[in-house]
């Protein structure tokens, strides 16, 4: 596992197009963000959810046992999954933020530090990253088995600063604080590894996207870097996310929705 393969880059370069179709203002006291496949948004604070739907109905939800929520990931349409680092476990809701079913502690799977994890396009599995022993585990959350796991992914991928993972139909994604990231294949195998020039990064396809000078940029290795769109800010870029063709930056205190013509 995590075996290095050579793998070249196919295609040619082409212009792309990115255009502003809507903005979202974010909610006062908002932690964190999320955006599901099909352009949901999710705002929390503290055990609260907020959920914005595409169709402009709202909902919101509150549970004490939660304490901090550190992801929310898609499922499918109808379920989500919620993790919580501080609390270590993993809970799921359907799509009115109702619970369904008991929360996964990760202390009992023997994980005590996991700091990142992401729904894998095979179903009823996730992948985690576990900073204790730098192990990356696919998890069945229906069998409550553990599939595949690895250790020392930060040594053995040269990974710096905090690791976070992201799963798209390409491969499972490795990113690390100081820009570098790692595409591997469904068995942990190391198919390509990118140097952005910012940390800040989303996979989308095949393709990186990231923030610089103020740009929306795609990392190309056969040209050189061209600003895809100015997002008219003078302000910083804090976040940078992805749903099917649309791509959600955060700035001004606003969500800025681009969408590729």
């Amino acid at each position: 596992m995590i075996a290095s393969m050579a793998c070249g880059f196919i295609g040619f370069t082409q212009t792309e197009v990115w255009k502003e179709k809507e903005m979202f203002q974010i909610p006062e006291g908002t932690d964190h963000w999320y955006v599901d496949g099909q352009h949901n948004l999710y705002f929390t604070k503290k055990e609260q959810i907020k959920k914005v739907a595409s169709t402009n109905l709202a909902a919101m939800q509150s549970i004490k046992e939660w304490q901090s929520i550190s992801e929310i990931e898609a499922i499918n349409a109808m379920k989500l999954l919620l993790f919580s680092a501080e609390q270590q476990q993993i809970c799921f809701t359907d799509n009115t933020l109702s619970m369904q079913g008991e929360c996964i502690s990760l202390e009992e799977l023997g994980l005590s530090n996991v700091t990142s994890v992401a729904v894998s396009k095979r179903p009823e599995l996730l992948w985690m990253y576990d900073e204790m022993n730098s192990q990356l585990i696919l998890y069945n959350f229906m069998q409550k088995t553990i599939v595949q796991s690895v250790n020392n992914l930060r040594g053995l991928l040269k990974l710096t600063g905090n690791i976070k993972i992201k799963e798209t139909q390409n491969g499972l994604w490795a990113m690390d604080s100081e820009g570098k990231v790692i595409l591997m294949d469904d068995f942990m195998n190391e198919v390509r590894q990118y140097k952005l020039p910012n940390k800040n990064s989303v996979p989308l396809n095949e393709d990186l996207y990231y923030i610089a000078d103020n740009c929306l940029m795609k990392w190309d290795p056969f040209s050189d870097e061209k600003c895809l769109t100015h997002l008219g800010t003078t302000g910083k870029t804090n976040e940078i996310k992805a749903s099917g063709n649309q791509l959600y930056i955060e700035f001004d205190g606003f969500l800025h929705v681009f969408i590729k013509q």
